[in-house]
């Protein structure tokens, strides 16, 4: 008998719980995908890196001694990395939040997401890093 409460009680948990709304419609999301984000293994400095080729971003994953590369068709696609600098107070990454395709452009306006401070480790470092496929081989402007 309890199982059975037990079932129901998660079935409508489950059916309750809505979807996390996005301000990217379903043509932008196919335009900029996120491969990777780490709160601990990117560069002490901020910076943006476009990449437009396999040996370069063979480079980046080899860095923090990823096992597994994950695939970008260089020919039709761009891959962008946002290393967002050191920080010792709290773990954060950068999520794209918003992307205007306009003349030709890609414009990504970008947020950062901060870990909440109850998770954050004392004395930890953090060096956020996000990368982002971009399936477009049109000028990327980031705001």
């Amino acid at each position: 008998m309890k199982t059975i409460y037990y079932t129901l009680f998660f079935i409508l948990f489950v059916s309750s719980c809505g979807t996390k709304k996005s301000n990217i419609n379903s043509n932008q999301i196919n335009l900029c995908e996120t491969i990777f984000q780490n709160y601990y293994v990117g560069s002490s400095k901020k910076s943006i890196r476009l990449i437009k080729n396999y040996e370069d971003y063979k480079s980046i994953f080899l860095g923090f001694r990823a096992k597994k590369i994950p695939y970008v068709d260089f020919n039709k696609s761009n891959v962008l990395v946002i290393n967002m600098g050191e920080n010792k107070t709290t773990g954060f990454i950068v999520e794209a939040s918003k992307l205007i395709e306009d003349n030709g452009k890609i414009i990504l306006i970008f947020k950062e997401i901060y870990q909440p401070k109850e998770n954050a480790i004392a004395n930890k470092s953090y060096r956020p890093i996000s990368i982002f496929k971009i399936n477009s081989k049109k000028e990327i402007i980031i705001k």
